[in-house]
């Protein structure tokens, strides 16, 4: 059973996406495209009308770049994914970027075709450094600005719009999904003015989709699932790509953290920390090894990171503090 995709439209002038009449309702029915099942009720305006709209835009080498906003977990890049794989059946996990550097590979593989969409997943989480995620931006507007040439669809997702660049979000992308509740989301044709600094967001239709490869898996995360290291589904392979990319992040930021908090820390603080693992850097005849003692502030918790001049202060306030433990150069 294939999965089936809900859109809905108020607006007639997208009627011709279907070829309705409206003198002549015809009865609900189910149609494909690109292999993914549609449910078309012309009495009800329920129909494929932006996925038409979509491949109309590609086949004209329109660009029809998208956001896809909305707050976290509410399946932002599952919609993404799905809008994706429909546009184009080749659609696989090296198309999801995390990274402008991945970005700018993937636009450049030879193996991808005119028409096959990309998807950058939270681009805002992978750039925590505001410099460089300005930067990022920056280079991202130049390249997104001449991506229609190789007509590739770009798909971004994010938690807000206002986290990506403002002439990204308001002159380079021409539609905005925004995601109300997980399945449910809205989508608006972004059209700036061609005089004034203005832009207006024209509501499209509403679309309906539930979480990627239901009809093959019941789950509703794969987060908890034993299978997931060796599960074959898309949206497996998609959570290990992501934990690939975010947990190196995390253990970044992690020591990135404790750095700043150690050039906080006085060298009386440091002593303090030192002294119980006084064990793993005392001689035999009790003078403190200086060249140990940097070592096991290195690789203890915290992390400490010293100059030799500040080691010297540190075995200083040792010897000074705890006489009876060490034995002083003195």
């Amino acid at each position: 059973m294939r999965k089936k995709l809900t859109q809905m439209s108020d607006l007639p002038s997208l009627d011709w996406a279907l070829n309705l009449d409206k003198h002549k309702p015809e009865p609900p029915k189910v149609i494909s495209v690109n292999g993914w099942d549609f449910l078309a009720d012309q009495a009800h305006n329920i129909g494929p009308y932006f996925t038409n709209e979509l491949l109309a835009r590609i086949h004209q080498k329109k660009t029809c770049n998208t956001l896809i906003v909305g707050e976290a977990g509410i399946w932002k890049t599952s919609c993404g994914i799905q809008i994706c794989r429909v546009l184009n059946k080749r659609f696989t996990i090296e198309s999801i970027v995390y990274s402008d550097t991945e970005y700018y590979s993937v636009l450049q593989n030879q193996k991808f075709k005119k028409g096959d969409p990309l998807l950058f997943d939270e681009p805002q989480f992978y750039a925590f450094n505001r410099d460089f995620f300005k930067q990022q931006q920056n280079a991202l507007v130049k390249s997104i600005t001449s991506q229609r040439f190789l007509v590739r669809p770009l798909f971004i997702a994010l938690i807000n719009a206002n986290l990506i660049d403002l002439q990204i979000r308001k002159y380079l992308c021409k539609y905005q999904i925004e995601c109300t509740d997980r399945g449910k989301a809205r989508v608006m044709e972004i059209i700036p003015h061609f005089r004034e600094d203005k832009v207006h967001y024209r509501h499209i239709c509403d679309l309906e989709y539930g979480i990627m490869d239901n009809d093959l898996c019941d789950r509703d995360s794969c987060l908890d699932c034993s299978k997931l290291s060796d599960c074959k589904l898309f949206r497996a392979k998609y959570e290990r790509k992501k934990a690939k990319h975010v947990m190196p992040k995390y253990v970044e930021e992690e020591r990135k953290s404790q750095n700043r908090e150690n050039k906080s820390l006085t060298e009386e603080d440091i002593a303090d920390i030192a002294y119980p693992l006084r064990q793993q850097y005392v001689k035999a005849n009790g003078r403190i090894d200086v060249n140990k003692l940097l070592i096991v502030l290195r690789e203890c918790p915290k992390h400490i990171n010293l100059a030799h001049t500040q080691a010297y202060l540190v075995k200083t306030i040792l010897e000074t503090h705890w006489r009876n433990d060490f034995q002083s150069n003195i």
